[in-house]
């Protein structure tokens, strides 16, 4: 699975040209999709339709901070169920706590936080607690509450220096995750409990705030710059701001500081040491009293999920004074723009990994694998006390990965159905250049020599008046590909002959094709008349390219208008064709004195017939990796309906630059066989020359007979396949006398699983044959598994 994943997103080194072209038809779409994708995400979130995700995204990353342990500097007295029952009642009388403040102080705290409400009396013991409540040391709680109906005072004489509140700010989903500070109505200021106990704890110590906390600024304490939340700092949209409120640091999943029940207090069973100069926070954590608040760590809570209130002061606490002697970073936020510049970002690795992996499952797995490699990046962050977003740009990339595919999807099937309609006219196209060329008496036929080499044989068209040019014609593509004996033989006179052929063109500088094209030298004489090596002397640095010279075989208008449609529908093919890395690159297409050119991205390297000489054999897996990457293009090839018809080694190029292989000279232009020359072609037989259609041994038999379909593309692939195992030209193999299918498993060693899939590629009947390449490269992908 790992390597298959590998090979779906290795990226290539395709040529400078090839990106040059491709880059502006991929990040066209790409980036208006991301750019899309992250306005709407932004929307989202700016409604809030984000924050619970985030919320428990967020929850997730404190779950998985380290564990800081007990906080040293704080004790926590416990109001148990067991002291509970011990006092036999609900609420503690003010006797028992009076006298747990008398013991405590005897071994004198820093400061003492009552986090019991004591409005009311509850004797007996009230004069004996308020004489104790006015201890400096000693702080007590109120209540804001949302109304004055709600709100609770501070015993009576307590001064408000010494009074701390003790409301909890909720969260949407009633999780506390936020510290409230700081408060202020028209006439009145109130600080938090939290706040008042780390101010007595570290006012000794020379650290006090900088700045008033009723500014809402910036506020400096100690070594830590306090920063009051906004409505959208973090993963909030339009939160409850109100107020001085940081995020909540939590210290410790386990226990925040060391606890003991009131009973050991009161019973004098607590080491002195663990009460001298610290913080004494003194509160109930029985279930039954009900002072119980979710926290990020209530989903993997165990038994009680939630946290006693005494407790979250002591997490607030802890908070306060690990910041102000710079022990631990306060958490902070990006700015909203820099925030929007990360979902966009993510949206842009969406869409890269949209262009790279078109295939579904691949996609999805590696999106998976990317917004979790999102969630780490976002931890290595919080480790360092940032909150960046996690779930916009998980959603952004997901959603750009997904509507990109569907994107190219869709386009992909409007690129097919083009293509069909374009192959379609095409047929009628080479059917009226059939009967134009059937009707025409100055026709006739001439036979083209046969290559040594690669067997090809072919008969040209030509007018009897003039000196022909002979050629060898690769043959391929769709049923248009038939075409070229069309267009590409109209012969020269002798002198345009010798000028094109016979005299170095790159001898005469000021010949240029399209007032651009600068011909160095003829590279082959073939299906398309001419192909020339030229350099583009429009681009800097003159780079080659490869132009292919069409000449319509008649000149009268109703001739040229049908072969300019042709050529036209052809050059659309071989634009879309060439999208695909493996496939060379149409550059431009122009008319010059009704003649056709074709210019082309030059493939720099070697075609695979230097691989495959007489009598070396490789290996079966070294053929299996030859298959695979010609079968995916010719998958490519077969989704749009398109036959190569020429497939052969020396039609394979090894490109240098990166050494995949690339299929050349295919394309909407190759050849025409006419179909019905019946009289021309009775004489050819009866002269001995052969009508065919490919290269021999390579080429199949419905294809020598003028009806190639993409099984043909197959059985040309099965016998280069057969030939690397072999070391034998196809031609060299004798068929079956029974079966017609080629005899060759008697010369190699192969396993059966793979000789069946290349049996099946070159049958002779191609109706028992794979149909297209995508079926073949189905079965070879299952013999790997």
């Amino acid at each position: 699975m790992i390597s298959k994943l590998a090979h779906q997103i290795r990226f290539t080194r395709p040529s400078l040209e090839r990106w040059r072209k491709l880059i502006p038809m991929v990040t066209q779409p790409a980036l208006v999709t991301s750019v899309i994708v992250t306005g709407l995400v932004l929307g989202v979130r700016q409604v809030g339709g984000w924050q619970l995700l985030e919320l428990a995204a967020y929850d997730r990353l404190v779950q998985l901070q380290p564990d800081l342990g007990p906080d040293p500097r704080l004790l926590v007295v416990a109001i148990t169920e067991s002291d509970i029952q011990a006092q036999n009642r609900w609420p503690i009388s003010d006797q028992a706590i009076a006298q747990a403040l008398a013991e405590l102080q005897r071994y004198q705290p820093a400061a003492i936080g009552l986090d019991i409400l004591r409005e009311i009396p509850q004797p007996p013991g009230r004069t004996s607690l308020l004489q104790q409540l006015q201890a400096p040391n000693v702080v007590t709680i109120s209540t804001l509450g949302d109304t004055a109906n709600n709100k609770t005072k501070a015993p009576p004489g307590v001064p408000s220096e010494r009074v701390g509140f003790n409301d909890i700010v909720f969260d949407s989903d009633n999780v506390i995750r936020r510290n409230f500070l700081f408060g202020e109505t028209d006439n009145a200021e109130f600080a938090s409990l939290s706040l008042r106990l780390a101010s007595k704890y570290l006012a000794p110590r020379g650290i006090t705030p900088q700045q008033p906390w009723k500014s809402y600024q910036a506020v400096r304490w100690g070594e830590a710059v306090f920063t009051p939340l906004q409505p959208n700092s973090g993963g909030y949209s339009n939160g409850d701001a109100g107020g001085y409120q940081v995020l909540l640091s939590y210290h410790s999943n386990q226990r925040v500081a060391r606890q003991v029940t009131l009973t050991q207090v009161l019973q004098r069973q607590v080491n002195p040491a663990w009460i001298k100069d610290k913080i004494i926070l003194i509160g109930t954590t029985a279930p039954s009293i009900k002072d119980l608040f979710p926290t990020p760590y209530s989903a993997i809570e165990q038994g009680n999920p939630e946290m006693p209130g005494v407790l979250i002061h002591a997490h607030m606490v802890s908070q306060f004074i690990s910041a102000a002697l710079g022990q631990r970073s306060l958490v902070w936020f990006w700015p909203e723009w820099a925030e929007g510049l990360w979902i966009w970002g993510w949206a842009a690795v969406g869409a890269l990994l949209a262009w790279r992996v078109r295939h579904p499952v691949y996609l999805g797995l590696i999106g998976i694998a990317a917004v979790g490699g999102l969630y780490l990046v976002c931890y290595g962050w919080f480790t360092q006390s940032a909150w960046i977003p996690f779930v916009p740009p998980a959603i952004a990339l997901l959603t750009t990965a997904g509507s990109l595919v569907s994107y190219f999807a869709y386009q992909a099937y409007q690129e097919r159905k083009t293509i069909a309609e374009q192959v379609e006219d095409q047929e009628k196209t080479i059917a009226l250049l059939q009967t134009l060329l059937s009707g025409d008496p100055t026709i006739a036929l001439t036979s083209a020599p046969t290559s040594a080499a690669s067997g090809d044989t072919t008969l040209i068209p030509t007018q009897s008046t003039k000196r022909s040019v002979t050629t060898q014609v690769p043959t391929s593509s769709t049923k248009s590909n038939d075409a070229t004996e069309a267009i590409n033989t109209r012969t020269y006179s002798d002198q345009h002959v010798a000028n094109d052929l016979e005299d170095p063109i790159s001898d005469r500088p000021r010949f240029l094709l399209s007032r651009r094209y600068k011909i160095d030298r003829v590279l082959a004489s073939g299906g398309f008349s001419l192909t020339y090596l030229a350099q583009d002397t429009q681009r800097p640095g003159n780079p080659l390219c490869v132009v292919k010279h069409l000449v319509p075989a008649r000149s009268d208008m109703r001739f040229l208008q049908t072969a300019r449609r042709l050529f036209k529908t052809e050059a659309e093919i071989l634009e879309k064709l060439g999208k695909h890395d493996q496939i060379p690159q149409l550059l431009a297409s122009f008319e010059e004195n009704a003649e056709f050119y074709l210019v082309e991205e030059f493939i720099a390297g070697h075609p695979l017939s230097e691989e495959l000489p007489a009598g070396k054999r490789l290996l079966e897996a070294q053929v299996v990796e030859l298959l695979r990457p010609i079968l995916e293009v010719l998958a490519f090839l077969h989704e749009r309906h398109v036959i190569h018809r020429d497939l052969k080694p020396s039609n394979i190029m090894r490109r240098q630059l990166d050494q995949q292989l690339v299929l050349i000279d295919f394309g909407a232009v190759k050849q025409m066989q006419p179909q019905d020359y019946s009289a021309s072609r009775q004489s050819a037989q009866e002269e001995g020359f052969t009508v065919a259609i490919g290269t021999r041994g390579y080429a199949p038999p419905e294809q020598l007979a003028g009806y190639p379909g993409l099984s043909s593309d197959v059985y040309a692939l099965g016998m280069i396949a057969i030939q690397a195992l072999t070391g034998f030209f196809p031609y060299q193999l004798s068929p079956n006398p029974e079966t017609g299918t080629v005899i060759w498993r008697e010369f190699t060693e192969v396993s059966d699983q793979f000789a069946a899939v290349l049996d099946r590629m070159i049958c002779y009947y191609f109706n028992e044959r794979y149909q297209s390449a995508g079926e073949v490269l189905r079965d070879l992908k299952a013999l790997e598994t």
